[in-house]
């Protein structure tokens, strides 16, 4: 295929996330994966090697608008397109915590990755997204 498909995966360097990213590159889908940690998003290029030709690694922290607009740049400059996303980046606060103990800090954070995070992803991209084929 002369153009694959691009996909973007938030946190991609982990857990079901790195699944998800390995399992695109199986298929040949060209895939962006995020992490917040510039250095655990480089140790997975490293431990998905075979499939390097296929990964773009960018950091990205879905609770930051900023963060977000800078992805949403670096995909419109560097490809000008993309057709898969998939909002996979998550926090909880310690599961150790009862409700009523954790702070509001924290739930916020919590709520600000997982709620909010896809919905500034989704806002961003959705207008690269209908471009798609």
């Amino acid at each position: 295929m002369k153009n694959p498909l691009l996909a973007l995966v938030t946190g991609g360097n982990r857990g079901i996330g790195h699944q998800i990213v390995s399992q695109l590159c199986q298929n040949g889908v060209l895939t962006i994966f995020t992490s917040r940690n510039p250095h655990d998003g480089l140790a997975t290029l490293d431990r998905l090697a075979p499939h390097r030709a296929l990964l773009d690694y960018h950091p990205l922290d879905v609770s930051e608008n900023a963060s977000v607009q800078a992805i949403y740049n670096h995909v419109l400059e560097k490809y000008g397109r993309l057709d898969i996303l998939i909002n996979n980046a998550g926090a909880n606060y310690d599961t150790w915590h009862r409700v009523s103990h954790v702070s509001i800090t924290e739930i916020e954070y919590t709520l600000s990755v997982n709620l909010l995070g896809p919905w500034r992803m989704c806002n961003a991209f959705i207008p690269l997204l209908k471009k798609s084929r």
